[in-house]
């Protein structure tokens, strides 16, 4: 597994560790479009974030429509389907459309998000679509785990992207979803800096739910920021290598300005070929550059 610790995103305006907690719920009003829809805003890196996902999405679905007729993409924490950022006038599409509107798509796609406004608005921008299955619960409940279980084939190839806000990925999410699908790939928003700070507040239970460790503030005892990171990330690969996901990128996203850490892109797979389509995916950046580098 390699970390690529550079920054993935130009432009962001992070300011050191007020903002490493990127994926905490926004306190900003809400922003609607011309339609009434509701709108995220986000910051620079939320655009480039949703531009890689989505080249991923379109690699996949080129690449394996022979192979795995049958592609489903499931994403929890979707959002309401549309970005803003700053001031900006004009919004861009989020994750789900971006997915949506690739050259070959999935046969089938599953948007949750808890908030009903989120919900709502996603529904009405993908109501055109009829392969498009849309939930309004918590990403952990085990009814709703089962209700996609349900829906999605068990032979499919199955990409599960998750896009938390802070500590609300339980492992038992994941690991259900791992025990049902052989095909299964793995893009997670992973909070690593958001895990540190907590842990080191004194904090374990939402720790340990994230990372399926009873005492969580035993991974960064005794070790520096940096180190206690790293630990983190490598305890939640571990946990993922368990259920056979032996090919992973850990991907740190930094702030442009100040360089401190935000998150992992994080991605993982049973299989070395998926691996290699997320690093050739992830080559180009929204404006034609070169943005990310893979050192084996």
């Amino acid at each position: 597994m390699d970390n690529d610790q550079i920054g993935l995103f130009n432009g962001d305006d992070s300011n050191g560790d007020d903002d490493v907690n990127e994926q905490s719920p926004s306190v900003e009003e809400p922003i609607y479009d011309s339609k009434g829809l509701l709108v995220r805003p986000v910051k620079p890196h939320s655009l480039n974030k949703a531009h890689f996902v989505s080249r991923y999405a379109n690699t996949v679905g080129n690449a394996m429509k022979n192979k795995f007729p049958i592609r489903w993409w499931v994403e929890l924490f979707a959002g309401p389907g549309r970005l803003r950022f700053s001031d900006d006038i004009d919004d861009s599409d989020g994750s789900p459309l971006q997915a949506l509107n690739i050259d070959n798509p999935f046969s089938g796609y599953i948007f949750v998000d808890k908030d009903e406004e989120c919900v709502e608005s996603l529904k009405q921008r993908t109501s055109g679509y009829s392969n498009v299955y849309i939930f309004r619960d918590d990403a952990n409940s085990p009814q709703l785990i089962e209700k996609i279980i349900q829906t999605v084939p068990k032979r499919a190839l199955l990409i599960l992207y998750c896009d938390p806000q802070g500590l609300d990925l339980h492992f038992k999410t994941i690991r259900s979803f791992a025990e049902n699908y052989k095909c299964l790939d793995l893009i997670i928003n992973f909070p690593v800096p958001a895990i540190n700070r907590y842990l080191r507040a004194g904090n374990e239970e939402l720790a340990a739910d994230v990372l399926n460790h009873r005492f969580p503030r035993k991974l960064i005892s005794g070790k520096s920021r940096a180190e206690a990171g790293e630990a983190i990330r490598e305890y939640f690969l571990d946990q993922l290598r368990e259920f056979g996901f032996k090919h992973s990128r850990a991907v740190v996203v930094r702030s442009d300005l100040k360089d401190t850490p935000i998150y992992d892109l994080l991605f993982s797979s049973r299989k070395w070929r998926a691996r290699e389509l997320f690093d050739s995916a992830n080559e180009i950046g929204p404006r034609g550059q070169r943005t990310m580098r893979f050192e084996e």
